[in-house]
């Protein structure tokens, strides 16, 4: 990677008052913090389209599972942080139905079904749901004990698949961006 650095101004005090802010860092940390900004806002915007198209679910419920917080840089702390400590999400949360061989639910939009797994109780047409409509699957081979059954979960889909590709894509514009804010911090007068 090559820096170019061009100075444009008319008088020495300018230039030396250019130089000074450089100096002391008040430019660059203003520029970099802008910039940071402006990339992870994008990227927080990459990252929404995949995560919704990842798992199918609503944002309001991926957000709810995934414990998702989104944190600005300042000038302080020099980073964009998007942070996920949610836990697996269960299958309800994925439209499950009811069949006669299992349940089949939607992971990414499609279709999977998942045999041994029930939702009602007594007979699969039943229509009385076990616990809410969760999905459950047998530990035994008794009716008790049964064990709750869960998908993906958000902090693992968030590093893996389209939405890490998504996110180090927006995180390459970062250079280019700081060279942005560096022009329109000085006017113009550092490119």
């Amino acid at each position: 990677m090559n820096t170019k650095v061009e100075i444009k101004g008319g008088g020495l005090d300018e230039f030396a008052d250019l130089a000074d802010k450089l100096a002391r860092g008040e430019i660059t940390v203003k520029a970099a913090r802008a910039a940071i900004n402006v990339v992870g806002k994008d990227a927080r915007k990459a990252v929404k389209a995949a995560l919704l198209k990842q798992l199918g679910l609503p944002w309001k419920e991926i957000v709810h599972y995934g414990g998702l917080e989104f944190n600005r840089a300042s000038a302080k702390h020099l980073n964009y942080r998007i942070v996920s400590q949610g836990k697996a999400i269960p299958l309800k949360a994925f439209g499950a139905t009811q069949s006669a061989t299992g349940v089949q639910v939607k992971l990414g939009g499609k279709a999977v079904r998942m045999p041994g797994l029930f939702i009602n109780a007594g007979r699969w047409d039943s229509g009385q749901p076990v616990l809410g409509g969760h999905v459950f699957q047998r530990k035994t081979v008794f009716s008790l004990p049964v064990e709750k059954q869960f998908g993906p979960s958000v902090p693992e889909e968030i590093v893996t698949g389209e939405t890490a590709r998504a996110f180090l894509q927006e995180a390459d514009r970062l250079p280019r961006e700081i060279a942005i804010q560096m022009a329109r911090e000085t006017k113009g007068a550092v490119s």
